[in-house]
């Protein structure tokens, strides 16, 4: 990294997108494929892809559309999410998590953050005070690699103040990593 603070640069400041709530994601779908047109849109087949797509950002929803619009039928759903959406989105999406890992942190920093990361994949969040048993007897600074993690989208705390994947994709991918359920 350059070390240039991000508001620096044309004093921009990062923009964080929310997911949508369930209501919001539902009526996303409803209104986009009336949009589309895809006269053959049922509820079940906004269940199927909320039940799918978990982290319901826009960007998921929009490509899931994209996969999903050129279908004639409601059987057809549950195929093009597994064979083609989440494909789809673990390409585009999910390669960048291994990119940030392997090029921002030194050896040290990603064997500890591995760690740390294949331990919420298997028990779904950790403490504090768990996290630092996972890098125990090493010269690593705990917060400060707990801190990076949630900056580059890792982690985020939950509202126990509990570490835990930032979204429910990239906890899913993890975990398939390690071959464990999620």
């Amino acid at each position: 990294m350059l070390g240039i603070p991000r508001t620096v640069l044309g004093k921009l400041s990062p923009v964080t997108i929310e997911p949508f709530t369930e209501d919001e994601a539902h009526d996303y779908l409803q209104r986009h494929t009336a949009e589309r047109n895809m006269t053959w849109w049922t509820e079940a087949a906004t269940a199927q892809v909320l039940e799918s797509i978990t982290d319901h950002l826009p960007y998921f929803l929009h490509s899931s559309l994209n996969h999903l619009q050129s279908l004639t039928h409601t059987d057809q759903v549950d195929a093009c999410l597994s064979d083609h959406v989440i494909p789809a989105l673990h390409r585009a999406f999910l390669y960048q998590f291994d990119e940030r890992l392997s090029k921002h942190y030194n050896d040290a920093q990603r064997s500890q953050a591995q760690r740390i990361l294949d331990s919420i994949a298997r028990n779904q969040h950790l403490s504090l005070t768990e996290c630092q048993y996972c890098i125990n007897n090493t010269d690593i600074d705990i917060y400060g690699l707990l801190s990076r993690l949630q900056r580059d989208d890792f982690l985020r705390l939950n509202q126990q103040q509990q570490y835990c994947f930032s979204l429910d994709l990239l906890h899913r991918w993890w975990a398939a990593r390690l071959g464990v359920a999620s």
